[in-house]
């Protein structure tokens, strides 16, 4: 009988030995989580500081922001009342300090920054030829191919990367050299939640600089489901406008930070 119970104790596993996986991928998330909370604090801290500093540089207690919604091929109507908005003899649309984007938002942003007459145009022919020049098409054999998306982008990555050229790069090098900042938001699938890209910071890169901002674009618009999501960081990113559809950047806490910063500046 204490033979048979012997066996019967090592054939049940005992003692007992819990599972300890879950808990420790519960701390590994927690701790990213927390990571990923602290860089996000940081980079609303470095957008207030450049807020501040901008305000001193303009020497006029004003600052200018501009947030871009999502919405899909709805932007065009957002292209199109900054182009009337900039048009204006009287009460024109502003040298603007700060511009976030997401999702078609943030297709526009860039332009919006530039702020020009030729770079709303540009951004409004994208909108206007969308359908006959890069629109995707559905992927017949998406099933086959494992991208995450129902659909071939690959003509409108080519004009991602036509538009966001070297030419378009000098001149937002330019805006930021005068402290003026673009915010592009994603979401991180792997965290849950939104992720800010500062634009001017990634763009500084010496080598690939460019080819993230293009990476970052794409990401933006990648309509979760639709469109093939991005690996960003070793971090699967998508449409910013999963989290939210406007990329406020600044919370009660952070514009209350940005009165204390500009009193005292």
């Amino acid at each position: 009988m204490i033979r048979f119970l012997l066996s019967l104790l090592a054939a049940v596993g005992l003692p007992f030995a819990p599972d300890v996986r879950p808990a420790l991928a519960f701390l590994q998330r927690k701790e990213q989580d927390d990571v990923a909370r602290a860089q996000y604090e940081a980079k609303i801290d470095a957008i207030v500081d450049g807020l501040v500093h901008r305000s001193v540089a303009r020497g006029d207690n004003t600052l200018d922001l501009l947030l871009l919604s999502g919405g899909g091929q709805h932007g065009a109507y957002g292209i199109g009342f900054l182009r009337g908005w900039q048009s204006r003899s009287n009460g024109s649309m502003p040298d603007f300090d700060l511009v976030t984007g997401i999702s078609t938002g943030g297709l526009q942003a860039p332009f919006a920054l530039l702020g020009t007459a030729e770079a709303l145009s540009q951004a409004a022919a994208l909108y206007r030829n969308a359908t006959t020049d890069f629109a995707p098409t559905f992927d017949w054999l998406f099933w086959l191919r494992r991208t995450g998306g129902l659909v071939k982008t690959e003509l409108y990555r080519q004009m991602i990367e036509r538009e966001m050229s070297g030419r378009m790069s000098a001149r937002l090098q330019a805006r930021f050299s005068e402290g003026r900042q673009l915010i592009i938001g994603t979401t991180d699938f792997d965290l849950g939640i939104g992720h800010l890209w500062d634009i001017g910071r990634e763009l500084a890169a010496p080598i690939e600089g460019q080819r993230r901002v293009q990476q970052i674009l794409l990401a933006t618009t990648a309509i979760p489901g639709i469109f093939p999501p991005l690996i960003l960081d070793d971090h699967l990113h998508a449409d910013g406008g999963i989290v939210s559809n406007v990329l406020q950047v600044l919370d009660f806490d952070g514009y209350r930070k940005l009165a204390a910063s500009l009193v005292t500046s």
